[in-house]
């Protein structure tokens, strides 16, 4: 897939903006002193018992074997996933999140679709299904929505699907498809939930015309905003349903929530932070939209930061290992109380190391070439995966070289 650069705080495929619209940098935070000092300065006694692995006797795991092959993977995001199989000693995870814009005319649309053509069979040849997050974006830049709803985009999206299929692209190698993701915040211009139904049904059409039983999904934001709250300064935890309720039961086969925990700068002068996922992924959100909107499937994006304002010694904040287990398996009890509602769950772990970006955050849990003395979020992946799959929660991931 070609690379699109764009300025400001996103980086190649606006992945800095997908992220940043679930740090939830706004309005609804919790005092430092609420949480207690301890999870931002110390060792939490019970992550650190599930990061040397004595807290909790876990059935014994029958691991897949590691895909041979994985790491001379022509794709950079296959290419990471080696490491993660090395780091958990088996297949671990089943999905791969990857990024896409929209073409803006024929000629975009044929050379994207070769692009992606070449990714999608490429994730084929090693039975990983991709999650293809395709933004709202034409060559980096952002598109006014009611371009889109009105029917600027219809041809140039018909022919790249229709390339794609061309390309020797099947329903079953599409993998599974996110248009407009996030349309909750203020990023992408307008949040207002009848463009988006609007919006998603016109390109599942357009999918669908030409790959009629690939898979379409619909991801939300956690927090709300309104369209020109564009400092995220009055975001709400409201409930998503009107965001689905309504669109055509069948179209879309599953329901996405996106949450992130945030803090603030480490020399700010009042310090607060959104870090209790029970607040910023909270499960209920995502069970009354899927419920809405018919699906029985529920996935989650989120994760734990090592490091947070990466750009500025006196700003940073650093999560020790111990804390981000102990976030990680707080977030894991959200994704619990959906499957206890009957739903079938996944967890999407956005793992991506974006501290030479304007986002200067570090979501990896570890670094190319350290060793486990040097990473010891290595530790804290394994655990997670390992209590992941012992729940029979679907693990994907967000990574690339």
């Amino acid at each position: 897939m070609s690379k699109r650069y764009v300025s400001g705080r996103h980086y190649p495929l606006h992945k800095g903006r997908f992220l940043l619209g679930g740090m939830l940098i706004g309005a609804v935070i919790v005092m430092l002193g609420t949480v207690g000092p301890h999870f931002f300065h110390g060792e939490d006694a019970f992550a650190k018992h599930a990061v040397s692995g004595d807290k909790t006797a876990l059935l014994p795991l029958k691991k897949a074997p590691m895909h041979a092959g994985l790491a001379q993977s022509t794709d950079p995001s296959l290419q990471k996933l080696a490491e993660y199989e090395q780091v958990y000693g088996g297949a671990v995870a089943n999905s791969m999140m990857i990024f896409a814009g929209l073409p803006d005319n024929s000629s975009d649309a044929s050379s994207e679709a070769i692009d992606m053509a070449s990714k999608l069979e490429e994730f084929a040849r090693f039975h990983i299904t991709p999650l293809v997050v395709m933004e709202p974006t034409v060559n980096g830049s952002s598109i006014t929505l009611i371009d889109f709803s009105a029917g600027k985009y219809d041809a140039p999206l018909a022919d790249y699907f229709n390339d794609l299929k061309a390309q020797g692209i099947t329903d079953a190698t599409m993998g599974t498809w996110l248009p407009f993701p996030e349309d909750n915040i203020p990023d992408w211009g307008n949040t207002d939930p009848k463009v988006f139904q609007t919006n998603v049904v016109k390109f599942a059409k357009i999918q669908k015309a030409v790959f009629p039983t690939s898979q379409l999904t619909l991801m939300l934001n956690s927090q709300s905003f309104q369209s020109d709250d564009v400092d995220r300064n009055y975001g709400t935890f409201s409930s998503l349903v009107p965001y689905v309720q309504g669109l055509p039961k069948g179209m879309f086969s599953s329901f996405g929530l996106q949450g992130f925990p945030w803090i603030s700068a480490a020399n700010a002068t009042t310090q607060a932070s959104l870090t209790d996922p029970a607040e910023f992924l909270n499960a209920d959100l995502a069970v009354q939209a899927a419920r809405s909107l018919g699906v029985k499937q529920i996935w989650f994006n989120t994760g734990t930061f090592q490091t947070i304002y990466n750009n500025d010694p006196s700003e940073m904040v650093t999560f020790t290992a111990s804390q981000r287990q102990a976030m990680l398996e707080s977030e894991l009890k959200q994704v619990k109380i959906a499957q206890a509602d009957g739903f079938k769950v996944a967890v999407n772990l956005f793992s991506y190391n974006s501290s030479s970006t304007d986002e200067a955050t570090d979501w990896s849990y570890w670094h190319t070439g350290q060793t486990p003395a040097q990473a010891p979020g290595e530790a804290v992946f394994k655990s997670f995966a390992e209590q992941v799959h012992s729940a029979g929660i679907d693990l994907w991931l967000f990574d690339s070289n």
